[in-house]
């Protein structure tokens, strides 16, 4: 019986989990590729719409801070977060997740806005691995939509300020529950079948 051979540019794409518009290679992408430093390498300001392809993965460090400020940030692939995604501090930042992202302890996501008027928005459309913190911040917006799904291990925290507009929109599942299976992950201001908190 006559076998079908694949190329190893097939073999390649199989390995990403990619179809066809996958690249040849799968390109580095790194905080460096995407945006621009402070003085200290600190603080990284996306300096333009970005999209994270399906066979990549974006490390942002501890104690670095990746700011999305007047941009889209869409990630396809992978996020390890060990240091910050902040949308904060100025006009409509976006962060869109189609894929995974993995918050580590020492990492954390917040949605934070100073101008009421200007969008401050993170969809989640994949999976969000949290075991350090989910913040949402005066009229900044969270939407977990259908099918999508947040495990909850860390602290997931809607409300921090007096004058706090923050709403998570929750139509996906949030699964609440410590790493080590001892009880469950904390939650302020939302709970695990809130729709439209605070």
């Amino acid at each position: 019986m006559h076998r079908k051979r694949h190329s190893g540019l097939a073999n390649h794409r199989r390995a990403y989990g990619c179809d066809g518009s996958c690249p040849l290679v799968c390109p580095v992408i790194t905080l460096a590729n995407i945006a621009t430093p402070n003085e200290n390498r600190t603080i990284w300001i996306l300096n333009k719409d970005i999209i994270i392809i399906k066979c990549q993965t974006l490390e942002i460090p501890e104690g670095q801070s990746l700011l999305t400020n007047h941009f889209t940030l869409t990630n396809n692939g992978n996020i390890n977060v060990r240091g910050s995604i902040r949308n904060a501090q100025d006009d409509n930042s976006v962060t869109i997740n189609n894929g995974v992202i993995n918050v580590f302890n020492t990492g954390d996501i917040s949605i934070v806005v100073s101008i009421v008027n200007f969008d401050r928005i993170f969809i989640n459309n994949g999976i969000i691995n949290n075991y350090g913190y989910i913040y949402c911040r005066t009229s900044g917006v969270i939407n977990n939509n259908t099918g999508a799904k947040i495990f909850n291990y860390g602290k997931i925290i809607n409300g921090l300020d007096t004058n706090n507009n923050g709403k998570i929109n929750n139509i996906g599942s949030i699964i609440n529950d410590n790493a080590d299976g001892t009880g469950e992950g904390y939650l302020f201001g939302i709970t695990e079948t809130s729709n439209d908190c605070p």
